[in-house]
């Protein structure tokens, strides 16, 4: 893969690709997990993959007072994808799934929405599979019998299996993809949400269509009255109103982004509509969306296609992510002459992410322009359908860019997913939940019923405002990842390295995005010395908290330590009741508690080994995870 500016000199040895069989037990093992946030992923007490666990074994630590992480002020949205049903073997309908819309994998979903207590959820188009052309549809179902709908109908049938998230109080804000391309004014109507934040006002005869499975999936009964979440909605143009759109909600902005069919067949800038060109079109009205929101708030960029993906070739700026025409396979392609521009605005207005559907799997990597000067984090949702994707070999990246644009980061493959993020002031965490679908084949197939979904906790992302991002290669150094909080506190990696050399099935190296964000220190109960540092993404298997081991070193300010009798300074961590204990009892049963050394850290220093340098004013230790760090006292 091509180097980029902000990547390691370090290149790592050559290695071979894994086998199919060893690639899809790394990326798409799972397991089964609660609602609530597995110690896997986040707090003390070890690691999915260590027995002691599962055996109840306690921090070694006394533990401090009440962290209240995330913080009181932090609020939640959830991601969704790609809702299809596709006909499987003649079968459209397996009676659970009318209109060509899975019910059985939307309702689950709802469930989990509900529990996670989230504001609202985005789904990032498809919100069906027969709503691209005006034509009746025809699907067979598993008893011989038959019926047809209109792609109206297909359209509304999800509208109308959201209704328990408004029931609930939540808010859902959508896009069309590529298979509701015949239905924008439609989607306009059953969506009046997306033109000013109104929810729960569904229009009435949604609740009357045609549903041939209302025996096993009744539709949800309307309950309380409408509400209203977002403010400040704009569209690039009155043909796009509410297909894409921007609003503001908390400290965030969101920017929803249609590149599909309008009802006049124009494109933003009033020229004849070409789906190559019609995020081009609007690239005035992205541009000052996300340059004129307040200053320091977030901003989410979402659309249906992606920018690099793994399985198909087209994207959001046109039938490939070249920079201009290519010739490929002995095929013409025009490529994507807007996409270097739209990264670059998205960089230079601090966007972290752009989130995508289209591809039906996990994957998150960094797209970055042509010449490397401006980058952006994609995450393509996993699947929310019952038809899965493959990558393809060799990659998109590779075929049209030579490379240049993609660095893998993860990936994850016949799975269906969804993401909870966290908006903390500053901060943001970004949660994939994941839950096996065994899809047949493995390479591209389909499953012709839904399961139960056991959802587990599958991977924590993270960023900062107010924080750094190092793009780490396979086996290279931890040192130079070093940053500082707003008031001073500086922290480093004195000591590590990344040990992963997975590949994807194209043998491309998948790379780490280590990012630090921080929080004010805390006072009262929950007291902190320093700043609160959130370091995540050195774990680099799916579904383990575990990292490679690494020193950790976080500066504190003195005044704020009392020296009481009986208590030391540590660096701390968040264990399993959001309590503050001891950073080093957190780690793994291999290196749970350790020594305590008045000093600096010394090369060959074990895992679990923490201490004190008062002549730096640091704490340290050594460590085999990822969270929130600060310095604490703690009883001795």
């Amino acid at each position: 893969m091509t180097k980029r500016p902000n990547d390691e000199d370090k290149k790592p040895a050559p290695a071979q690709p894994l086998a199919r069989r060893d690639f899809l037990r790394r990326s798409a093992a799972t397991g089964m997990g609660a609602i609530a946030l597995p110690a896997a992923i986040v707090g003390c007490g070890g690691s999915d993959d260590d027995p002691a666990t599962s055996a109840g074994v306690t921090t070694a630590t006394p533990q401090g007072a009440d962290a209240a992480l995330p913080t009181a002020a932090a609020w939640t949205f959830a991601i969704m994808s790609d809702t299809q049903w596709v006909a499987v073997n003649g079968i459209g309908d397996d009676g659970r799934n009318p209109n060509s819309c899975p019910v059985d994998i939307i309702n689950q979903l709802n469930t989990r929405f509900i529990e996670h207590k989230v504001k609202f959820v985005i789904q990032s188009g498809d919100l069906c599979d027969s709503a691209s052309s005006a034509s009746p549809y025809t699907v067979k179902k598993a008893d011989g019998s038959s019926y047809s709908f209109a792609s109206t109908v297909a359209e509304d049938t999800h509208a109308l299996f959201v209704q328990s998230l408004y029931n609930a109080g939540i808010g859902l804000f959508l896009l069309r993809g590529n298979h509701d391309d015949a239905v924008a004014q439609e989607f306009q109507r059953i969506f009046p949400q997306t033109q000013n934040g109104e929810h729960n006002a569904t229009p009435s005869d949604v609740f009357s269509i045609p549903n041939p499975d209302a025996g096993v999936q009744p539709a949800v009964a309307k309950t309380g009255g409408g509400f209203t979440i977002g403010g400040n909605f704009s569209s690039p143009s009155d043909n796009l109103k509410g297909l894409s759109y921007a609003f503001d909600y908390g400290n965030a902005r969101f920017v929803l982004l249609d590149q599909f069919t309008t009802a006049d067949k124009l494109n933003a800038d009033g020229a004849p509509y070409n789906i190559n060109t019609a995020i081009a079109a609007q690239q005035p009205w992205i541009d000052a969306a996300l340059s004129g929101r307040p200053a320091g708030s977030h901003a989410f960029v979402f659309g249906h296609k992606g920018l690099v993906t793994e399985n198909h070739l087209d994207v959001l700026f046109g039938d490939c992510p070249a920079p201009g025409p290519v010739t490929i396979g002995g095929k013409d392609y025009a490529g994507s002459p807007g996409m270097d521009a739209f990264i670059a605005s998205l960089h230079k207005n601090g966007v972290r992410y752009y989130i995508c559907g289209h591809d039906h799997m996990h994957d998150r990597s960094r797209i970055a322009t042509m010449d490397g000067s401006a980058h952006v984090t994609q995450i393509v949702g996993a699947s929310d359908s019952n038809k899965f994707y493959y990558p393809v070999s060799p990659a998109n990246d590779t075929a049209c860019t030579g490379g240049k644009r993609q660095t893998l980061l993860s990936q994850e493959l016949n799975t269906i997913g969804y993401y909870v993020v966290t908006v903390d002031g500053p901060a943001v965490l970004i949660d994939f939940y994941s839950a096996p679908a065994y899809p047949t084949p493995v390479n591209e197939g389909n499953i012709t019923t839904t399961p139960k979904l056991n959802f587990s906790l599958r991977e924590r992302v993270a960023y900062g405002l107010n924080g750094r991002e190092f793009i780490i290669e396979p086996m290279a150094s931890f040192t130079g990842i070093a940053d500082a909080s707003p008031n001073g506190h500086a922290m480093k990696i004195l000591d590590g390295s990344n040990g992963s050399s997975v590949v994807d099935v194209s043998g491309r190296w998948l790379r780490m995005a280590v990012n630090t964000a921080w929080l004010a220190a805390t006072d009262a109960t929950g007291a902190t010395a320093s700043d609160i540092l959130l370091l995540h993404g050195m774990a680099w298997t799916m579904g383990s908290r575990k990292t490679d081991p690494y020193v950790l070193s976080l500066g504190f300010n003195p005044a704020r330590a009392s020296g009481a009798s009986g208590r030391q300074i540590v660096l701390a961590s968040v264990d399993t009741d959001g309590k503050w204990a001891n950073a080093a009892s957190c780690n793994s049963a291999s290196g749970r508690g350790g020594d305590f050394v008045r000093g600096p850290w010394k090369p060959g220093y074990p895992l679990g080994a923490h201490g004190f340098d008062a002549n730096t004013n640091t704490v340290w230790a050594v460590l085999d995870y990822n969270g929130y760090f600060a310095a604490v006292e703690l009883p001795g």
